[in-house]
């Protein structure tokens, strides 16, 4: 049976854009690397049994890195079109009592960013 561990991620990024600016049609390639923290939501197998009955199986916490890269588009002032690849590599045990065992994971983002209010 397979084991689903279901986490929130909460990653802490350093971007920095190779090149591109803020003005529409603005293709602006980055590069990201900063560490994540890991919060364990639940652990199911296929079937949908509870893995981690009242905690003791798995780690509620994990902590890693992220690194990556993408691109940014400008569709519109201040609405980008954003892209990236980016590889987590978990730097913490997430099972207890046993050989260690983290996290590896491997993302593609696509989504589009516009501002809410005059922020």
């Amino acid at each position: 049976d397979a084991i689903n561990l279901n986490y929130l991620q909460v990653p802490v990024l350093l971007t920095y854009y190779l090149s591109g600016n803020n003005s529409v049609g603005s293709f602006r390639p980055k590069l990201f690397v900063g560490p994540h923290v890991n919060f364990l939501l639940n652990a199911k197998n296929n079937k949908g049994d509870d893995l981690n009955p009242n905690g003791i199986k798995y780690n509620n916490t994990d902590f890693g890195v992220t690194l990556g890269g993408g691109f940014n588009y400008a569709l519109a002032d201040k609405i980008w079109l954003n892209f990236d690849v980016r590889y987590g590599l978990g730097l913490t045990d997430i099972q207890k009592n046993v050989d260690v065992v983290s996290n590896r994971a491997f993302g593609v983002n696509l989504g589009v960013s516009f501002p809410i209010g005059d922020i």
